[in-house]
């Protein structure tokens, strides 16, 4: 990603060069990236960023269904089966920050304001 629309220091926009846009997080000090319309990729890297939440069975911190994959701890994040991606900060169960792709744009909303 090459430029950012940001909100916080942990939640952003991406737009790449190439057009593809995508949510950022930064998570352990990292900047992970999810591009939308790469679902498998993503999804490995978001569970990958997780590894101590188990998405097997029923489990409200991580599922699959038929709109896409969620994980939710501090952040809040979902890779939709359709390509568009969101992330948000989540505090006491309540999100403060969000960016999502939706039909090519990608928009952030700061809950806090």
């Amino acid at each position: 990603p090459t430029n950012y629309q940001l909100i916080n220091s942990q939640v952003m926009g991406a737009l790449c060069e190439n057009g593809t846009k995508g949510v950022c997080i930064v998570k352990n000090n990292n900047l992970e990236c999810f591009m939308s319309n790469n679902y498998n990729y993503e999804k490995e890297h978001l569970r990958s960023l997780y590894p101590n939440i188990s998405c097997d069975g029923s489990n409200i911190f991580c599922k699959e269904d038929s709109f896409g994959f969620t994980i939710k701890d501090d952040f809040s994040c979902t890779l939709a089966l359709d390509g568009e991606v969101g992330c948000g900060k989540v505090d006491n169960d309540y999100p403060t920050d969000s960016c999502r792709t939706n039909n090519g744009t990608v928009s952030c909303t700061d809950f806090d304001d």
